[in-house]
């Protein structure tokens, strides 16, 4: 958990300049008195950064103990975009373990690969902390969409050059209907030649290679998808 993390590795550093060393556990009466009264004031530009830290830490319990978090495409359906913000965007591997399960969902259901599809909610979001309303995958609203949108700022590439221009992006009801949705965005015949190789050889690499151009607009879209695939193993899940 990076927020515990972050949280031990500055009240350790306190504690190494109000003179506590060895068990941190263990504090003098006079170094507490000291710590809590004395010294204190001098780290107040601290004093923030750790109520920041313990607000995260309970908010991780909180999602922790949740009965939601019981079952993940559960979870992907009832977590709200605010909660989502405070609790898992931004952190890798959270956010892997939050979308996973709708990842291999819609891989058993549709055949498109969980590697490609959580490498492709982390590129497109930034672990989510760019996500459009429950959109993570930065799926475009075309005509006919009669669902909700919302229009953003977004780069395209056109001629080679990048452009920002604005988008007009589709919005969902639940996190797990965007994953839903990206599968079938896939699904069309646009990509059937990208399906129909990685029918033949389960490469989810190739598939990112072949979907480049088509899903989006950058010419190194494939070689991205692959990076974060490799980064955090995702072959693997």
């Amino acid at each position: 958990m990076a927020g515990l993390d972050r949280f031990e590795a500055t009240l350790g550093d306190f504690l190494k300049d109000v003179g506590v060393t060895g068990d941190s556990s263990i504090v003098p009466a006079n170094t507490l008195y000291r710590v809590t009264v004395g010294t204190f004031s001098n780290y107040a530009s601290k004093q923030k950064a750790w109520n920041d830290e313990a607000t995260l830490i309970s908010e991780m319990v909180g999602v922790a103990n949740d009965p939601i978090f019981s079952d993940g495409l559960t979870t992907l359906m009832q977590m709200t975009p605010d909660r989502f913000k405070r609790t898992i965007a931004g952190r890798p591997k959270a956010f892997l373990e939050f979308i996973k399960p709708g990842a291999k969902a819609t891989e058993k259901k549709y055949g498109i690969p969980a590697a490609l599809t959580i490498a492709q909610a982390m590129l497109e979001s930034a672990h989510g902390k760019h996500s459009i309303g429950y959109n993570l995958f930065g799926i475009k609203a075309h005509r006919g969409w009669t669902g909700k949108t919302q229009t953003v700022k977004t780069h395209e590439e056109i001629n080679g050059v990048k452009k920002l221009q604005d988008g007009t992006f589709k919005d969902f009801n639940n996190f797990y209907e965007a994953i839903e949705e990206h599968a079938k965005t896939l699904m069309s015949p646009r990509y059937a030649h990208a399906r129909a190789q990685y029918a033949k050889d389960k490469n989810p690499f190739n598939f990112a290679k072949n979907i480049t151009g088509i899903y989006a607009t950058d010419s190194e879209y494939g070689q991205k998808i692959a990076s974060v695939i490799n980064t955090y193993n995702l072959t693997m899940v």
